[in-house]
């Protein structure tokens, strides 16, 4: 019996539009219940391809702040094996007064 509440706790969306469309149903007949079960079903599947893009969408930030931070690992251990003076060969390229 707990599992079946704590189902319905889980789920409470479903449980609200089973309602909506039985309320529906009883004030409008099937025509308004259809629409309303629609509604729900349209929402639902809105919702669930806005969270799937979501996912996809963390999950390609999360590939490009990995990929920039091993760049950044890379560029870190190349400059500090440099000496002095290759280093500030190195700076001379992005300094805009020629130094």
């Amino acid at each position: 019996m707990i599992s079946i509440a704590w189902w319905l706790f889980e789920h409470w969306w479903l449980v609200l539009w089973v309602v909506a469309t039985a309320v529906a149903y009883t004030i409008g007949g099937w025509r308004l219940a259809l629409a309303i079960g629609t509604l729900g079903a349209s929402s639902a599947a809105y919702a669930a391809g806005r969270a799937a893009a979501d996912r996809a969408n963390s999950q390609k930030q999360e590939k490009e702040r990995a990929e920039a931070q091993r760049l950044r690992k890379e560029t870190d251990d190349e400059i500090s094996s440099l000496d002095d003076a290759a280093v500030r060969d190195r700076l001379g390229k992005w300094m805009r007064d020629g130094r």
